[in-house]
């Protein structure tokens, strides 16, 4: 999923929790909570799937965990942009890496996240 297509879903999920009261309330420890036993039920329905071939519990309940994660997004005010990082960190950590724990390793000597994410910080505001 691109920020793009991220971005039109947020926007849709903003949408619907400001048209429907009861989820205007919600906390960010409310969602997280949420997600949660969201995340929970998805494993449950994951397992599940192996046994029956059918997807669609599957489907249901990591889509309540998108939902509930564009939600948690928007209580942050975090944007797409934070996908974009991510998958930059992804590729700078692990790619080309034996495993994940060599990735790991090597992450952590070269100042882990918190450098990663200063350097790419400092590189957005300058191009901007």
């Amino acid at each position: 999923m691109g920020v793009e297509n991220f971005e039109a879903i947020s926007k849709k999920v903003v949408k619907q929790n400001k048209d429907i009261e009861q989820f205007s309330n919600d906390t960010i420890l409310g969602v997280v909570q949420m997600i949660l036993c969201e995340v929970l039920e998805l494993s449950e329905a994951t397992e599940n799937a192996f046994l029956t071939d059918d997807l669609t519990a599957v489907i249901s309940e990591a889509s309540d965990c998108l939902y509930l994660l564009v939600r948690l997004f928007d209580l942050l005010g975090i944007d797409g942009r934070a996908i974009d990082m991510k998958i930059e960190r992804n590729y700078q950590k692990y790619f080309g890496k034996e495993s994940r724990e060599q990735a790991v390793t090597d992450w952590k000597e070269s100042g882990g996240d918190k450098t990663f994410f200063e350097k790419y910080l400092d590189n957005l505001a300058d191009s901007d």
